[in-house]
């Protein structure tokens, strides 16, 4: 995928679908063959009788245009066949992870690619690379030694009307804006976006992989594939690329293209991966089935650096668009890694908001509405993926969502099957929150709630409650809700000029997200063990921490 194996290093733990080889310093990826996907049947077919030497592992490139492949099948000279049925997606010069690799090399006499989404009248070309050793490309082929049998009858009867089933899914599409969802992101740019891969191989920017789950109706763009506002009332399971440029951005910060930018300089209005978070055109994929989710999800998961044992889920908050919300998510799973590389697995949520700063009373009924999908999703990433370490993260109205959906979780199984829940504002009254929060809070290792006494959304929301106190408040009196088992930190000393409404303060603050990163990685409790900041509070029998510089 990447020319330079360092950086390769890098981009697979952000990128699933790479190539996740283990080769030798000696071994070398050899292009094989070229072939063009045929545009009505969706197979494309190469042989590799005269290739010279020895193969231990295939894997498939998207030449110039997105490659959706349901099925590769690789026929080896002694008639054993390995068939790889699992959806791949690749952007324009994007690798497959290594098919079917082993140590020792054998001769390849064919390569069958099936196309997810044939598309009539398309010319689509991908290329087929095998890795081997310098011995293995010495190797000579027995002349006595063909192929034993042909695949093509086989794969005809076998993906005849492909496309309706677990083994399918749309072509990977994606929409560009703020990420979260809620409505089309403005007019498409006449002048497309430099492709992610282009601003990888420049090392300028990162590809961040978010897999995410959402209740909102979808929309197809001209370029990629969006989520409105309107409630859709089922799950739908996708997966989305984000790019994070490298330069010119503080931990925290999320640069869009301004109105310079786009009317003066003429950036295209989906941004310049170099300087913005971008989401290149076609990275946004939904997929047929939970099968194929769990199976994309894995195939990241193994491939995501030295935490690749630990994945997050985050819920969005009120007034955000699905766009904005995959934005964010990116951020936080890029800032919470180190040096670059992405965090773990990101997981999102995207719950109906109207992504609309009148709608507060329409984004808390989406929130309420979504909490059964937003349990079925929480029980797809922690029972079905496999991953050892799950940690929640929900912010201001999302919280009503993963609260409600944890409380259902919690009524049928008690056992502790997160690792830390980070309750960011929560907009959620107080004293439901105190009665609630302990039953729920069982389920993880460690729970962190942080509160702040200048968080305007929550204030409002306040206002429109007659004065009722929010849980995710830390004015005094009362002060902040303070539940036993749960860490309460007063953060109010710290706000992010980068955010106009001071309610991402949790996730733009360079002190709180590596807090955040801290007990992620360590669980380490009470909050003065991470940061001698954290000085504790104590009103009555209450005892919580503010952050004090």
């Amino acid at each position: 995928m990447l020319r330079v194996s360092a950086f390769f290093v890098l981009c697979a733990a952000a990128l699933a679908l790479q190539s996740g080889s283990t080769a030798n310093a000696a071994d070398t990826w050899v292009l094989l063959a070229t072939v063009n996907i045929d545009s009505v049947t969706g197979k494309a077919s190469a042989d590799l009788t005269q290739a010279k030497g020895q193969f231990r592992a295939v894997r498939v490139r998207a030449k110039d245009q997105t490659v959706a492949l349901n099925r590769v099948e690789v026929t080896y000279a002694d008639g054993a066949v390995h068939k790889q049925v699992r959806r791949v997606n690749l952007l324009p010069g994007q690798h497959s992870r290594a098919i079917d690799e082993r140590q020792d090399g054998r001769f390849i006499d064919k390569v069958v690619l099936v196309s997810a989404d044939p598309v009539p009248g398309s010319k689509i070309a991908a290329e087929i690379w095998g890795l081997q050793s310098p011995e293995m490309a010495a190797a000579v082929r027995p002349t006595s030694e063909t192929a034993t049998r042909s695949l093509e009858s086989e794969l005809d009867s076998e993906t005849r009307g492909i496309g309706g089933g677990p083994e399918s899914g749309p072509e990977l599409t994606r929409s560009a804006g703020p990420a979260g969802g809620g409505g089309a992101s403005g007019p498409a740019s006449t002048t497309p976006p430099e492709q992610p891969n282009a601003c990888i191989d420049k090392n300028v920017c990162t590809l961040v992989d978010v897999f995410f789950g959402t209740d909102r109706n979808s929309k197809q763009g001209p370029q990629r594939l969006g989520f409105e506002s309107e409630r859709a009332n089922k799950l739908t399971l996708g997966h989305a690329f984000v790019t994070v440029p490298k330069a010119n951005r503080k931990k925290g910060e999320i640069p869009l293209p301004s109105l310079w930018d786009k009317y003066v300089l003429g950036v295209p209005e989906a941004g310049d991966p170099a300087r913005h978070f971008t989401i290149p055109a076609k990275g946004v994929s939904v997929f047929d089935s939970e099968d194929e989710f769990v199976a994309a999800a894995q195939a990241h998961m193994a491939n995501a650096g030295d935490y690749k044992d630990h994945a997050f889920v985050f819920v969005h908050g009120f007034y955000t668009t699905y766009e904005s919300a995959l934005y964010r998510t990116a951020q936080i799973a890029y800032d919470l890694g180190p040096d670059g590389v992405p965090f773990g697995t990101a997981f999102l949520y995207s719950w109906p908001s109207a992504g609309n700063a009148t709608a507060y009373l329409y984004d808390e009924e989406s929130s309420r509405l979504s909490v059964p999908h937003l349990k079925a999703f929480l029980n797809t990433v922690i029972d079905k993926t496999g991953v050892k370490n799950v940690h929640l993260i929900a912010h201001s109205m999302g919280n009503v969502a993963l609260i409600g959906a944890l409380q259902q979780i919690a009524a049928a199984d008690t056992k502790v099957r997160i690792n830390q829940i980070i309750l960011a504002a929560p907009d959620v009254d107080k004293v439901e929150f105190e009665q609630i929060i302990a039953g729920v809070g069982k389920l993880a290792k460690g729970v962190t709630l942080y509160a702040s006494s200048n968080d305007n959304a929550l204030l409002l929301a306040r206002q429109a409650r007659k004065g009722t106190p929010r849980a995710g408040e830390a004015i005094v009196p009362p002060g902040p809700a303070v539940v036993g088992g749960i860490d309460t930190i007063d953060i109010s000393a710290i706000s992010s000029s980068v955010f106009s409404w001071n309610h991402d303060s949790y996730a733009g603050s360079k002190e709180l997200l590596n807090d955040i990163s801290t007990i992620f990685r360590k669980g380490e409790r009470p909050p003065p063990v991470r940061n001698i900041n954290f000085k504790p509070v104590v009103q009555g029998t209450r005892q919580y921490w503010r952050y004090t510089e």
